[in-house]
Order: structure tokens, then sequence, then C-alpha cells
């Protein structure tokens, strides 16, 4: 049985090139050397370079995937298609890791290259919160704005999940100085509605979500054996950073390393993973 997968990173015009499943482990082996290293800093000092990245009312939809779904190459694709017509959706891919292991008749299984614990256990911590909407541990599954889930290829319940209430009390800034091709100096501050310490706002978590923008895998075995599987903003990092109690009081200051076809976003997140209160894209990273 053929085991190879291949993958392309990004698409820059004209057929994609494959690498194969070894390039890519040893690629996120080598992110996990120099992943965003985040220090907390006070600082007045002024900060130049890109303008920088608020965003008040993004919803933020994170979408727990995986390639040994058959059900999600539909909402994976229609996540996608619904952030590419809206701006004010942060669309973001945890991929699980529970059904590496799922045996499908003679085309046997498949690893996910982009899985991990740590999603699945994010996905099983919004379950003991009582999400909103279809609760659970299942995929694909889609979770708005920390409160309400739903079947991630339900259109109809997405657009509706996305017009539920959930007031985001915090704004985002994100300021960022590029130090060279691929890593660059962030500046993160946030205030509140009242510009002073809140109750139930200041032990809220930032975290730091470090993504692939685009990647292409062809899928040997498994469930969706003989598929090309098009992802889209899948996380490889979410570091904390801090809370918003200490936040306010100044800037947060980070290291961030990316790459081609990487990204980043700032969420802000009430405690024990709750409600998101607050959201910003990265402007312009390397």
């Amino acid at each position: 049985m053929n085991t190879r997968s291949e993958h392309t990173i990004g698409k820059q015009g004209g057929e994609p090139e494959f690498a194969t499943a070894i390039q890519v482990q040893a690629a996120a082996y080598c992110r996990s050397i120099y992943r965003c290293m985040a220090v907390i800093a006070v600082s007045s000092v002024g900060w130049l370079g890109t303008s920088p990245a608020v965003a008040d009312q993004l919803n933020v939809i994170e979408m727990f995937t995986s390639q040994s779904c058959y059900s999600c190459p539909a909402a994976d694709e229609l996540l996608a298609d619904m952030a590419a017509a809206d701006e004010n959706i942060l669309n973001l891919e945890f991929h699980v890791d529970y059904w590496n292991k799922l045996q499908y008749g003679k085309a046997g299984s498949w690893v996910d290259p982009f899985s991990s614990a740590e999603y699945t256990d994010r996905q099983r911590q919004y379950a003991a919160k009582k999400l909103r909407g279809n609760n659970g541990v299942y995929t694909p599954q889609a979770v708005i704005n920390g409160v309400y889930g739903n079947v991630g290829s339900n259109r109809r319940k997405m657009k509706a999940g996305l017009k539920m209430e959930s007031p985001r009390p915090v704004s985002v800034n994100v300021g960022m100085v590029k130090k060279d091709d691929e890593s660059a100096n962030l500046n993160i501050s946030v205030t509140t509605e009242s510009g002073n310490s809140e109750p139930g706002v200041d032990d809220a978590n930032i975290y730091l979500v470090h993504y692939l923008k685009s990647a292409s895998t062809r899928i040997p075995n498994g469930e969706n054996h003989g598929k090309v599987m098009e992802n889209h903003n899948i996380v490889l990092d979410m570091r904390s950073l801090g809370t918003v109690a200490e936040a306010v009081k100044g800037p947060i200051q980070t290291a961030y390393v990316g790459g081609v076809n990487q990204d980043c976003a700032v969420l802000v997140q009430s405690a024990s993973q709750g409600a998101i209160l607050g959201a910003a894209r990265c402007p312009d990273t390397p």
C-alpha cells in the first residue's frame, strides 16, 4: 500500500508543486523550534513599522476538522468561501487527531499531518462549556465566537450563528516592525469599552495564533483516499501572551517568526475558554 502523501504549501501561480509527507513533517518540526517566542513588556516607546491592524467586530470561526474525515472537505471549502466573501470573518482550522487511527477498509488509515492533540483538547473544552447550538465533539464542527457550535458544512446554521449576539468589549490593535523576510516584532495593545479594568474581562487571555494560509494535500489512504484536500488558515501554534489586566497597563511586545504563506492573528478569549471578546489579524506579516 502506498502511504506517501504529497503537499503543496500555497499556490504561487501555475501548477502547484507538491512536497512529500516527510518534507512537510520536517518543516513542521522546524516551525516548532522557532515558533512565536513571547515576552510581555510594558513600553512607552513609539512603535514604527506597518500600519496597525484593528478589528473590533471580527467574527472568529474555528473549524474543528480532519483530513481523515469524509465530511470535512465540504465544510473546509464552505468556511473558506464565507471568509473570502466577508472580511469580518477570521477563519481558523484546528485539525484534531482522533480520526488518525480510523481504518477505512482496504484504504486503511490516514494521519493528518496538521493534527494535534492540543486542538482535540480545545474542542473538548468547548464541549464541556456547553456551547449553544450543536454541542459535542465531532467533525466538522464550527465554533463561532467561542459560544455557538454547529455542523461546519451547514451554511444556514453558519449564517445563523454569525447573527447571534456576541459582544466584543475588547479592542485589539496589532502593530508590526519587520526584521527580515521571516521575522518581525509585534506590538499588541488592547482597550476595554470603559478604558479601564473591567470585571469579567480582566482575566481574559490574549493569544497569538500562528497559521498556514493554504495547503493542498494528496491523500493516498483513509476515507478521503484519492482526493486532493484544500485547507485554509491551518493553525500551527497558539500561545498565551498574558491577560487583559496586564495588557491594559501597557502594550505586549512579542517576537514573531513566520515565513512564506504564513500569517498570524490575536484573539482575546474570556477565562476558561469562553467567549471571544476581541480579535485582530496581524498586519502585513512577513
